[in-house]
């Protein structure tokens, strides 16, 4: 393939990555230099840290493949506006380039703001989202825009398969700050360790909310991983990331997934996983996986061939390079603009 100049537009700073959305943003960036020349653009967020911190955290990163410059907001703006971008999940770059408005203003001038949104679309050359989800929920494709969905994924070489350990349950996404989420986490562990008393529950990046044989809280965890990839079975709660979902998945792990919020990596009834929305259902659901070791494996290897056939970095980000070489035109510059999730 002839390479391509490539420059990717974020409305965060993803070096160091520390959430899906930087994974993503230096995941597609790495993957796309192997053969093409890649610039990521980036937007200085608010959390009050300088350009200079940013980049020394920059400058530590040796394995980067790509450029990454900081940019302003009104320079992004400048170049939504004037240069035709592709665009990630495009509604949050329309509202990062839009000019500022107090929320009275929002209110007050809503006629103009949409012409103001229209405007940017009407640049839009092209746009790749991460989930059914969110294509359907934008208005790019009802305007003729080209779009493609390309959803988050792995690089599998880092997640190998492994053994899971027996009785061994791993929860991610647990919420113990809200009592609602404690009841339904309480009332799971003690149908489960009733039931079963041989389990081991681990309860990963939470607090510690009593000391109960059987039951483990780690608290803040840098990676769940570690804590996903030996068990018998991986329970996604509520405030789950996608990322931990595919990483347990990746290991072979069958994963329950409960409230959780899957939209942006379509997995809701895929391979791999099974749905419940209640504590008696869930606590239900993991028993039968824990006392039947062999059905877990099986469910697990179906989440382990999806992840393969559809969230393989490498497959994706060739997919995300085609669908550019697809909508390049005369241009031999392209902009995209990397944004969240979610489309709302």
């Amino acid at each position: 393939m002839i390479a391509m100049w490539i420059r990717l537009l974020t409305p965060r700073y993803p070096v160091p990555a520390s959430t899906d959305d930087d994974v993503r943003t230096i995941a597609l960036a790495s993957h796309l230099a192997r053969r093409n020349h890649v610039e990521v653009l980036s937007l200085v967020g608010s959390d009050g840290r300088s350009v200079d911190e940013r980049l020394a955290d920059s400058a530590r990163d040796r394995g980067r493949a790509f450029d990454l410059t900081v940019v302003t907001s009104p320079a992004i703006a400048t170049l939504v506006r004037s240069s035709g971008p592709i665009v990630l999940d495009g509604a949050d770059v329309v509202g990062a380039t839009s000019r500022p408005r107090r929320s009275v203003d929002k209110v007050l001038d809503l006629v103009d703001y949409a012409a103001e949104r229209q405007t940017i679309w009407a640049r839009v050359d092209g746009c790749v989202f991460t989930s059914a989800e969110a294509y359907e929920a934008s208005p790019a494709p009802a305007l003729g825009i080209p779009s493609a969905v390309v959803p988050n994924g792995l690089d599998l070489a880092l997640y190998p398969r492994s053994p899971a350990v027996a009785g061994g349950v791993s929860i991610v996404g647990a919420d113990t700050a809200d009592r609602e989420s404690t009841r339904v986490l309480d009332a799971i562990c003690a149908t489960v360790m009733r039931e079963l008393p041989e389990a081991r529950i681990t309860v990963v990046g939470a607090r510690a909310r009593s000391r109960t044989e059987g039951i483990t809280f780690t608290g803040t965890v840098a990676e769940s991983a570690i804590w996903t990839r030996d068990a018998a079975v991986v329970l996604a709660l509520a405030h789950a990331r996608p990322a931990e979902i595919l990483e347990a998945m990746a290991f072979g792990r069958p994963v329950i997934l409960a409230h959780t919020e899957t939209s942006a990596i379509d997995l809701l009834g895929t391979p791999g996983t099974i749905v419940a929305q209640d504590a008696q259902s869930i606590a239900v659901k993991l028993l039968e996986l824990l006392r039947n070791p062999a059905h877990a494996r099986c469910i697990g290897d179906e989440g382990r061939a999806l992840v393969e056939r559809r969230y393989d970095w490498d497959r994706l980000a060739l997919e995300f390079e085609l669908f550019l070489r697809a909508v390049r035109g005369a241009r031999q510059t392209y902009r995209f603009a990397l944004g969240r999730e979610r489309v709302g």
